[in-house]
């Protein structure tokens, strides 16, 4: 970030997503995307190929209020894979 100007665009990396896979391509028409879909890994691009990014978005919350965040940590209670990719996430693999 700390070289990015007008010229230079910052570079970034998609580390997770707390979406559902399925959000992420809505079968509606004139539906919002959440993250458009250019913007994706190539992983999550194709909509008929999303279970190949299921790591991207381990934890198919469908918004961020309390609920679906005590749901998230029951999940996790229950599921130590779970628990340990959140561990990963959250300290960047330290």
């Amino acid at each position: 970030m700390g070289e990015a100007d007008a010229d230079r665009i910052p570079v970034w990396e998609l580390r997770y997503l707390t979406y559902e896979l399925k959000a992420l391509h809505p079968e509606q028409e004139g539906a919002l995307y959440p993250v458009p879909p250019h913007l994706l890994p190539s992983e999550l691009q194709d909509p008929a190929n999303l279970s190949a990014g299921r790591e991207l978005a381990p934890y198919e919350m469908a918004d961020l209020t309390i609920q679906s965040w005590l749901e998230l940590a029951r999940r996790m209670g229950r599921k130590k894979k779970l628990w340990k990719l959140f561990k990963k996430y959250m300290y960047f693999g330290g």
